[in-house]
């Protein structure tokens, strides 16, 4: 192709040069000399032969420089091309198992803290019991408080009660015997 592009401009070279020469031939009045056409041709031949000579090698290798550069671009655009779109499968992954482990980590949270509010519950409960038990206790324990106070107060009253009837009555059989009977009273 390059050859025939070669070819073609210089048939348009040596058709255009071919001009002037008509042209002044036609002015003087004779017809273009065929010695100075063949001469103009030669010289023109020799030219194109020369220029291909010359210009084929650094032509035809900075045409095949230039396609090896533009394979060589094109090459590395599909490399870059393919690195990206394995690239971007990797990521895609990594942005899935993420979305998996953040799923699943979730859950877990969600596990562990309805594990913790039932341990937060089931403590409060066992707190409230042991609250129970010990208002029990404290109860039984003033309750028993007041049953001694009681007995104490009924013991204390009753000595009293015998010290007046004892002091009121002359007799000592009676004192005696009533003291006995308090004294039973008070043991039953």
């Amino acid at each position: 192709m390059v050859n025939g592009r070669i070819i073609k401009a210089s048939l348009y070279t040596l058709l255009l040069s071919l001009i002037p020469v008509v042209a002044s031939a036609a002015e003087a009045g004779h017809g273009p000399s065929v010695s100075g056409l063949l001469y103009r041709v030669l010289v023109f031949v020799l030219l194109v032969v020369l220029l291909y000579r010359l210009l084929n090698k650094s032509v035809s290798s900075s045409i095949a420089s230039g396609i090896e550069l533009i394979k060589k671009s094109i090459d590395d655009a599909v490399k870059a091309d393919q690195d990206a779109k394995k690239e971007l499968a990797e990521y895609s992954q990594k942005i899935a198992e993420m979305s998996s482990e953040l799923e699943r980590m979730k859950a877990n949270a969600r596990k562990t803290a309805e594990k913790d509010s039932e341990n937060v519950v089931a403590e409060a409960e066992r707190a409230a019991e042991r609250l129970k038990d010990m208002a029990k206790r404290s109860i039984n324990s003033e309750y028993n408080k007041a049953m001694a106070d009681l007995g104490r107060e009924e013991l204390r009253m009753a000595i009293k009660n015998a010290e007046e009837r004892i002091a009121q009555d002359k007799d000592v059989n009676k004192k005696q015997k009533y003291m006995l009977d308090n004294i039973l009273k008070i043991g039953a």
